[in-house]
């Protein structure tokens, strides 16, 4: 008669471990679709026995809101501020921008002026015959 090797073992072991854990899954997934049956059952009875109640007279249950109120110049009010200020923001964002533009005009001149000064001021050194090290 013959042993089983090693492998044939991890394999026989493999084989049953799944077919456990499948078992479980199974098993479970029963379990829950019997809990969700009960839970859709209980929520049917329930909706089942709720009822509005309909006697103001309890002073406990609040009669039911009749005046609803027309005058919606709170809220228009509230809605123009809003445009105000959000307005105001876009101005405010613009003229940062536009100031930002500026100075980054001013700074591009400024570096354009100064290369330009300092290609002349090498060139009139050349012409004198000196050397400048940042020429």
């Amino acid at each position: 008669m013959r042993t089983l090797k090693p492998i044939h073992w991890a394999l026989l072991g493999s084989a049953v471990l799944s077919t456990v854990i499948l078992i479980a899954v199974i098993v479970l997934i029963q379990n829950q679709s019997t809990d969700i049956a009960e839970l859709k059952q209980k929520i049917s009875e329930l909706e089942t026995q709720t009822t509005t109640p309909t006697d103001y007279s309890d002073p406990y249950i609040p009669p039911p809101i009749t005046n609803t109120r027309t005058d919606t110049s709170y809220f228009d009010d509230q809605i123009r501020r809003s445009e105000e200020r959000l307005g105001q923001e876009a101005r405010d964002r613009i003229d940062a921008l536009e100031e930002r533009r500026y100075w980054e005009e001013q700074n591009a001149s400024f570096e354009r002026m100064q290369r330009e000064a300092s290609e002349r001021a090498c060139k009139d050194l050349e012409a004198m015959g000196s050397t400048f090290i940042g020429c």
